[in-house]
């Protein structure tokens, strides 16, 4: 069998929206396929078991690009471009169409027609309603109206968890799927055994921070009841909400890392945290790595505790804690989780390999 994976981010682009495609891309031929991909993410070197094709983004005009700040408003036109520039590309039996950027899923009716293939679209975050972003009336009416129009092309849309799915447009005649983002086995199973090197209790947090993903409370009670016992570790882009803390002793600021790097010293680490706004279909896939190496988490939120679809991932896992975000609660589920013993936990059923394993499944269905 054929596969086309189309997704704008892929390998060796570091951020979290080009992992779990790039896996499913390198791994599928396990199951028999034989794998291409277009992505807009130029290659360095060859990628192992898939042919990647590199079509880059050219410059974003155009009044839907005005209305929709979106890439694959422009990479959909250079896409459709190099596909009727081919002329040895295979019949595929399917398409997998990830987003976001999401403009790009518009192709879909085109490579029905091209290739006779089944469309699926990959959702990885919601479209046209996301709470997170502060839409006009008018731009969601807009959008809502593409978002309609590639799921009534496709033939199976997949989401990354239900509350994702549920903010998606309802279209009663399409198969509809959830497959976790996950957490790569593979570079787990390469870690080598270390250590931070100190005698402090290490905590560590990997990604970004928003206002209301806000570090600032946790850094106060570390500040006030931790100075000299605790040494917090962030692994992410800079950020001004540390700029207040940036001398302190305790807080170590290692920038950006790879992927792989990351897990190196999440693996090191005595607890691990995650901020979030609260939103139900927020997701984070620092959870599926905090879970496959069974550390400690600690999840800090704006809104309820144990809700959502963090909850939804995490209510079945023995480490766990929530605190909403202020310096009572968190310097209560602190010293909790810091006394706690660590419970064993077998999360090979949140593993990419599992993932994979179900969109093998969807594509034969």
């Amino acid at each position: 069998m054929n596969i086309l994976f189309i997704s704008f981010y892929f390998d060796p682009f570091p951020g979290v929206g080009a992992k779990r495609v790039s896996y499913w891309a390198k791994h599928i031929h396990q199951f028999g396929f034989n794998a291409d991909v277009i992505t807009a993410m130029e290659q360095k070197e060859d990628f192992p078991n898939a042919r990647v094709f590199y079509v880059p983004l050219t410059e974003e005009k155009g009044l839907k690009h005005f209305f929709i700040k979106d890439a694959g408003v422009k990479w959909k036109d250079e896409v459709k471009g190099f596909i009727q520039s081919q002329t040895d590309l295979p019949s595929y039996d399917a398409v997998v169409i990830s987003g976001g950027p999401f403009m790009h899923m518009e192709l879909g009716d085109f490579l029905k027609k091209r290739f006779g293939s089944k469309i699926l679209l990959d959702f990885r975050d919601p479209f046209a309603v996301n709470p997170r972003f502060n839409n006009s009336v008018i731009k969601r009416t807009i959008k809502k109206y593409f978002e309609q129009k590639f799921i009534s092309m496709a033939d199976g849309i997949i989401t990354v968890n239900q509350h994702c799915l549920k903010l998606l447009s309802k279209n009663e005649a399409k198969p509809t799927y959830v497959i976790e983002n996950g957490f790569d086995e593979d570079v787990l199973g390469k870690i080598k055994e270390g250590s931070f090197g100190n005698t402090y209790l290490n905590v560590i947090h990997t990604g970004s921070y928003l206002l209301d993903r806000n570090p600032t409370n946790f850094l106060k009670v570390i500040e006030s009841e931790y100075f000299e016992k605790v040494m917090f570790h962030h692994f992410g882009n800079q950020s001004s909400f540390l700029e207040d803390f940036e001398n302190s002793q305790f807080l170590h600021n290692h920038g950006f890392v790879h992927y792989e790097v990351a897990l190196e010293n999440i693996a090191y680490s005595d607890l691990c945290l995650i901020f979030t706004s609260g939103f139900q279909f927020e997701s984070t896939t620092k959870i599926f790595d905090y879970m496959a190496l069974n550390k400690k988490v600690l999840i800090i939120t704006e809104g309820e505790p144990n809700s959502g679809n963090l909850e939804a991932i995490t209510k079945d896992y023995p480490n766990v804690f929530w605190a909403r975000n202020n310096e009572k609660e968190i310097s209560f589920f602190l010293k909790e989780a810091i006394q706690a013993e660590v419970k064993p936990y077998n999360a090979m059923h949140l593993s990419r390999k599992a993932s994979l394993e179900k969109l093998v499944k969807i594509i034969k269905a």
